[in-house]
C-alpha cells in the first residue's frame, strides 16, 4: 500500500473504533479507512510493506527510512500520518490475544496523537519510538533504555522520561537512565527497575527536578549526573 494519511473523517472513525474496542476487544479494525478517499488522502509514491517489528527500536529504524524515502517534512506536526500508520500496523500496536482478542489501552493519545499535549505526543506508540530514536541515533545505544520492549507495551522509564522535552532531548539524562535501568549484556531491564519505590524512574524524574534548581542538567555528564543521586539507587548503580 502506497503512504497515505488519515483526514478529519478518518481520524473520527478510527477514533470511534477505538472507543468501541475498549467495551469489546474482538471488533474488527476498520483497515478499509486505511485507501478510502473519503476518510484518507495519499502522502507520497512510496510502498508501506507490512512486517513484523521485534522491538520499538526495530520500528523506529524503519519507519525513519519510510520518511526520508519520502522526503517528509514537518511529520511531528502530522497526526493523520501517525493515525494512519498506527491503523495500518495495528495487529503489532494493539495484538490479538489468544482467546481474549484485543487490549487497548485506555489513553487515545497511544494510537491517536494529541497534538497540542507534549506530554502525551510523545507518548504515541509509533511517533515516539520514532523521535526518541532521532534525537539520539548518533549515539543511539546510549538511548536503549528508551527503545527496548515490544511497540504494543510502555514502562515507567519509557513514560517518566519521554513525556518531559528536556530530559527526552538531553543524552546524558537519557543515558543516565540507560545505565541505571538496563543491563549492558543482555539489553533487558535490571531486575525491578520498573517498579516505582527508592531508585525507580519515577524517583529519577523527582530528583532530576531536584538537581535542576541547583545545576544546569544540560551541562551535566552522565557520571555526574549519577554520582550525585542519592544512596537509594545504589541497587540501580554500577
Amino acid at each position: 500500500m502506497k503512504l497515505r494519511r488519515l483526514n478529519k473523517i478518518g481520524i473520527e472513525r478510527f477514533s470511534t473504533y477505538l472507543s468501541g474496542l475498549r467495551n469489546d476487544g474482538k471488533l474488527e479494525p476498520p483497515f478499509w479507512i486505511l485507501e478510502g478517499d473519503e476518510s484518507s488522502e495519499p502522502v507520497a509514491d512510496v510502498d508501506v510493506p507490512l512486517q513484523d517489528f521485534e522491538n520499538r527500536l526495530e520500528v523506529a529504524e524503519f519507519l525513519s527510512k519510510l520518511i526520508e524515502k519520502a522526503e517528509l517534512i514537518r511529520v511531528d506536526s502530522d497526526p493523520g500520518l501517525w493515525s494512519w500508520l498506527t491503523l495500518y500496523y495495528f495487529n503489532q500496536v494493539c495484538p490479538v490475544k489468544k482467546g481474549k482478542g484485543r487490549s487497548p489501552f485506555k489513553e487515545e493519545f497511544r494510537y491517536i496523537p494529541a497534538q497540542k499535549n507534549f506530554q502525551k505526543y510523545y507518548r504515541h506508540l509509533l511517533f515516539g519510538p520514532y523521535v526518541i530514536f532521532q534525537a539520539h541515533r548518533d549515539w543511539i545505544n546510549k538511548a536503549m533504555a528508551l527503545l527496548i520492549g515490544p511497540i504494543h507495551t510502555s514502562n515507567d522509564i519509557i513514560e517518566q522520561i519521554a513525556s518531559r522535552l528536556e530530559y527526552v532531548s538531553n543524552p546524558d539524562v537519557v543515558e543516565t537512565a540507560t545505565e541505571l535501568y538496563l543491563e549492558p549484556e543482555t539489553q533487558e531491564y535490571k531486575y525491578g527497575a520498573r517498579g516505582s519505590g527508592n531508585g525507580s524512574p519515577r524517583r529519577l524524574t523527582t530528583i532530576l527536578q531536584q538537581f535542576e534548581m541547583t545545576y544546569d542538567l544540560s551541562g551535566m555528564s552522565k557520571d555526574s549526573i549519577i554520582a550525585l543521586l542519592p544512596k537509594e539507587f545504589d541497587r540501580f548503580r554500577k
